[in-house]
């Protein structure tokens, strides 16, 4: 078997590149936010509702990018530290930030400067934002897709 072969074919497929990527960057992000004691996606979510009275389970998924029953499982474990607060108004679920969760912010932003210095001393500044341009040019052009976590 030839590792080299073999090697170079990962590197022409996208799923390989971007899950190889996406592993290197999520172990600068939970670095970047161990002292915190919360996974970064839960700190993304809870900047969404911080800037929002409240958003509905569904806007909060849409927002962050996850299925429903993520999004369920990440305000439960936010409501659990007492971050976060569920409301039901007739058949809707609304979710809004709390007190403790507001009071986080300011240690959520240096996280987020942290994981971003990390990221442009590790990758260079210019790369950093031109693929994340990419990305997110892509993401927006599958952005009709439903969740596929539902099929």
């Amino acid at each position: 078997m030839d590792i080299q072969k073999i090697s170079e074919c990962f590197e022409h497929c996208l799923y390989f590149s971007m899950s190889k990527m996406q592993r290197q960057i999520s172990s600068m992000a939970e670095l970047s936010f161990k002292e915190l004691d919360i996974a970064p996606s839960y700190a993304f979510l809870l900047m969404s509702l911080n800037e929002n009275d409240k958003l509905s389970s569904g806007q909060v998924g849409e927002i962050i990018g996850v299925c429903p029953s993520t999004t369920t499982r990440f305000v439960d474990k936010l409501i659990q530290k007492d971050l976060c607060k569920r409301t039901i108004i007739a058949r809707n679920s609304y979710v809004s930030i709390k007190k403790k969760g507001k009071e986080m912010m300011p240690e959520i932003n240096k996280c987020w400067k942290i994981l971003c210095k990390m990221m442009n001393d590790t990758y260079g500044k210019a790369d950093v934002d031109n693929l994340n341009d990419a990305i997110v040019e892509l993401n927006n052009k599958n952005c009709n897709t439903k969740c596929y976590c539902d099929k």
